[in-house]
């Protein structure tokens, strides 16, 4: 429906009705005809399809259609794509009524057109980029001129497809010729605009829905990739069309025949790369089916520490309430059953919302459990674990995991805003190179369909330059709270030999501010087992690698690693612990 404006307005109705054109009018009309009533029969089948869709809704949500229609953002967005897929319908009727009347037909081609664009909208809206939070706008946006470019290129080849079959009926081979080998290059220019537009925004689709390689085993990937094998021959027809057929119209040898036969076997693939898509809307995005898996495996931990087997499993994974089980064996696989205590800090690394050692329940059978693990929101977690025994060293293990919402989906699936930014104006740019490639051949500035090209494809080159240049990609937000490496056996053991080698003569050996060279400075060394669980891993980072002025703390980052400087806060974390053990 949306390709029999396009086609007649920028591709057939230039060439039947110009004046070079002049002896091919007879054939306007009837051609015309043709493409409205073909686009008449598009609207017809879109406004049934949409009936059936908002039954299935309805049933699916178990409410009356009415209630969907008015209760529901989808209800909206269907109801506004149905009005203007029927004023297409109005407009398409009118040109068939009025299309000859020159002043009246040209603003009701171009009118129908622009309605044409805006019924896709709604869809956009709706869509699977409708759906994320941080990267919304740029996903609509992309996926806007993703289906308006394939608007324009498959209609338009099933209208081609139209007028190569009706000019063989009551036609000279000499006018077919003239007709085709004006209309097909035309084609070809829409259609290249169209093939780059979208495979441009066809990448950033699959970044936002896909995200990494690992998610194409899902079926929503699996279901992508077949579309995408689709969609090589059908650039190889189009291809053949512009190269091998063209030059063949122009010598006026039998290129009529090749483009009826290249033509159909484009729609024929068009149309199965459209059931491909149907069946992509479907499906839940590929990034979050991975995701989703990933979570299940990542909520367990196994280790062996100090003697000590530890399973760790943290049930359901989701935002709200969570249990934790840690199942502890002995060097020859018998449960423990006298440990001392085995504890457990939970601590989200999005933000610092503070954190405490729980002490988990003896179950029996080296099972501990802690039923009252609340996961507030949804991101990345991290749990330590801390195995004391009266046979053994204690056990100190640690792991990071995602949480999702009520779904299970984490919330680091999402697609960033900034990187959706940065890749909305790399894609801007790149549709701006096939503008300005496509308007050098046609006369550059010298002809107006040129000049026209090249003006906007300058346009939206300089804006997505500004949405790259903008995008603050380094940005990491809150999650710069996180320490980046594990508090572990391994981690903590080195942060301890760090923190008796360069902070024990001030701070003191149990982190109280007494150690030999406190006596004098003002103000005195910090009380470490108060003032550590009051800062973010971040802060603590800071104040040791940069110092902290108008005290006798030193800029310790020209001596130590920033790799080191993570052990030693991991190290400062269990000062507090420790200290209260003591009490």
């Amino acid at each position: 429906a949306v390709g029999a404006a396009g086609f007649y307005v920028l591709v057939a109705g230039p060439v039947l009705t110009g004046q070079r054109a002049a002896p091919f009018r007879g054939l306007s009309q009837r051609l015309e005809a043709g493409s409205v009533r073909l686009g008449l029969g598009g609207v017809v089948l879109f406004v049934a399809a949409s009936i059936g869709q908002l039954g299935l809704q309805a049933a699916k949500i178990d409410v009356g259609p009415g209630t969907v229609i008015t209760g529901t953002d989808w209800g909206q967005l269907w109801l506004s794509r149905v009005i203007l897929g029927l004023v297409l319908g109005i407009g398409l009727a009118g040109v068939l009524r009025w299309g000859q009347d020159k002043q009246v037909g040209v603003w009701l081609r171009w009118g129908t057109l622009v309605v044409g664009l805006g019924m896709l909208v709604p869809f956009s809206l709706a869509s699977h980029g409708a759906a994320l939070s941080e990267a919304k706008n740029a996903a609509v946006f992309s996926d806007y001129l993703h289906l308006a470019a394939t608007a324009l290129w498959v209609g338009g080849l099933v209208h081609l497809a139209l007028i190569s079959v009706s000019l063989f009926k009551g036609t000279s081979e000499s006018q077919r010729t003239a007709v085709l080998s004006r209309i097909v290059p035309r084609f070809s220019v829409l259609a290249v605009l169209s093939v780059g537009i979208v495979v441009v925004t066809g990448l950033y689709a699959a970044w936002a829905q896909v995200s990494s390689l690992g998610a194409t085993t899902t079926p929503y990937g699996w279901t992508l990739v077949a579309k995408t094998v689709l969609v090589a021959p059908l650039l190889l027809l189009g291809a053949m069309n512009l190269f091998f057929t063209s030059p063949r119209l122009k010598n006026g040898q039998d290129g009529a025949k090749w483009l009826r036969r290249f033509v159909a076997g484009e729609v024929v693939l068009a149309v199965l790369v459209l059931l491909a898509v149907g069946y992509l809307t479907s499906l839940e995005p590929a990034r979050q089916t991975a995701a989703r898996e990933a979570q299940r495996a990542d909520a367990s931990y196994e280790d062996n520490v100090q003697g000590t087997h530890v399973v760790i499993a943290v049930s359901p994974g989701a935002v709200g309430p969570n249990e934790v089980n840690v199942m502890i064996r002995n060097h020859l696989g018998l449960p423990i059953t006298n440990a001392d205590s085995v504890r457990a800090r939970i601590t989200f690394l999005g933000q610092d919302l503070g954190s405490e050692f729980e002490t988990l329940s003896n179950v029996g059978g080296g099972l501990y459990s802690l039923n009252s693990a609340n996961l507030s929101l949804a991101g990345e977690w991290q749990l330590e674990v801390v195995v004391s025994r009266p046979d053994a060293f204690d056990a100190r293990v640690a792991f990071r995991f995602e949480v999702g919402t009520g779904g299970g989906v984490p919330a680091s699936t999402e697609p960033s805003g900034e990187i959706g930014s940065l890749l909305l104006g790399v894609e801007l740019a790149l549709v701006a190179l096939v503008l300005l490639g496509l308007g050098m051949p046609m006369g550059a500035l010298r002809s107006r369909m040129g000049t026209a090209f090249i003006g906007v494809g300058l346009v939206l080159f300089f804006t997505g330059g500004f949405f790259a240049l903008n995008a603050d990609v380094g940005d990491t937000g809150d999650t710069a709270l996180t320490n980046p490496i594990l508090p572990d056996a391994v981690s903590i053991a080195r942060g301890e030999e760090l923190y008796m080698q360069s902070c024990t003569t001030c701070h003191g050996v149990t982190g109280l501010g007494d150690g030999p060279a406190a006596a004098g400075l003002q103000p005195p060394p910090l009380d470490l087992t108060i003032h550590v669980p009051l800062h973010p891993d971040r802060a603590l980072f800071g104040f040791i690698k940069n110092g902290v002025p108008g005290t006798a703390m030193p800029v310790w980052g020209e001596s130590l690693s920033d790799e080191d400087i993570w052990h030693l806060v991991n190290y400062l974390r269990t000062i507090p612990e420790q200290a209260q053990q003591v009490r």
